[in-house]
């Protein structure tokens, strides 16, 4: 697919959040303006319980007519653009945050979403209109809380996990939606650097590949750690 000058964003708000498109008037020039819109599915208004795994639904955008009005420094709300496309029938999701474009599908998460409000994984495929979810965290995945993606040159998703009861993980999900454990957050320092503590539970955050594929990069969030990781890759999805 080639690129469209379209920028996809998340939205980190909680109870409800949207998904937004801009169309800029120039591509690649955003600085010159544009126009605003939050994704709507026709029907489902609410997508942070109930949705089936694996279902396929259209998609349609309502536009963001202020999209200049997200604060109101009399009551403090930061909710403006979230509210204007709700009233416009927009459809809702929760605490939206890792977003990742590939060739012919943006990925994002919604991190407290699903029916366990445990996350979501879903997938947008913009030259069909269509959204997906490819995945629903339940008690028995022990992946609580999926934050940033990435995908993997190799074909799989590696989620970045920040789950409140403190297990962090690197997961890897494939694309049958099989899920495995790719790396675990067990950083203990005693001085290294100017830190000391332990740090075992904070996010992974942050992960991407270099471009030949051969390196993948992701942080600890806390005390601010960068990992470089490589393979070799061969037998994996990630």
């Amino acid at each position: 697919m080639r690129p469209s000058g379209l920028v996809y964003l998340t939205e980190d708000l909680e109870p409800s959040a949207g998904f937004y498109r801009f169309v800029p008037k120039v591509p690649g020039r955003l600085a010159e303006g544009g126009a605003l819109f939050m994704l709507r599915v026709p029907g489902r208004p609410d997508l942070r319980r109930g949705v089936p795994l694996g279902e396929r639904f259209a998609v349609e955008w309502v536009p963001i007519e202020h999209p200049d009005r997200g604060h109101d420094p009399a009551t403090g709300r930061i909710s403006g653009v979230h509210d204007q496309g709700i009233a416009a029938g927009g459809s809702r999701f929760t605490r939206l945050e890792g977003c990742f474009a590939a060739d012919d599908a943006i990925y994002f998460t919604a991190t407290n979403g699903g029916s366990h409000a445990a996350g979501q994984v879903f997938c947008y495929r913009p030259q069909e209109d269509s959204l997906e979810m490819v995945f629903q965290s339940v008690p028995e995945s022990m992946l609580h809380y999926p934050d940033n993606v990435c995908l993997s040159p190799r074909g799989g998703l590696l989620i970045c996990q920040d789950s409140p009861d403190g297990r962090q993980h690197l997961w890897g999900l494939t694309p049958d939606g099989g899920l495995f454990p790719f790396a675990r957050n067990e950083v203990v320092l005693d001085g290294h650097a100017g830190f000391k503590g332990d740090f075992r539970r904070a996010e992974w955050a942050g992960a991407c590949y270099s471009p030949d594929g051969r390196w993948l990069f992701a942080n600890v969030y806390a005390p601010g750690i960068s990992f470089a990781i490589t393979g070799p890759w061969r037998e994996g999805w990630v």
